[in-house]
């Protein structure tokens, strides 16, 4: 779900910076994908996830854009806290949940 509302926050904000880069400048002749990172929601889920989770290509789509428009840099530190933060605390309270069912069993 939070994946989802930073999906449409980008698609709606970073993708016309986005189309501005690719159009002016080399910046993306690497990365065949980097252009349309933002075109679509679904893009957008996509590239949050792959930077966010996997910690995949984060400099090759975000720096262009943060360099373009530096308040950008508030938006993926958002998107990097609260995607990184959920998904830690979402590992941690599954395995101290598994913990906790353990302990009770041997208590029992």
């Amino acid at each position: 779900m939070v994946v989802l509302m930073w999906g449409i926050l980008a698609t709606t904000v970073l993708h016309p910076i986005n189309q501005e880069i690719a159009a002016s400048s080399d910046v993306y002749q690497n990365c065949d994908r980097c252009p349309r990172a933002f075109e679509s929601v679904q893009a957008s889920m996509w590239t949050i996830f792959q930077t966010s989770i996997k910690g995949d290509a984060w400099g090759m789509v975000a720096l262009p854009v943060i360099e373009r428009a530096p308040w950008t840099g508030v938006f993926f530190i958002g998107v990097f806290l609260t995607v990184s933060l959920l998904s830690l605390n979402l590992i941690l309270a599954v395995t101290i949940d598994g913990a906790f069912s353990q302990r009770e069993d041997d208590f029992k």
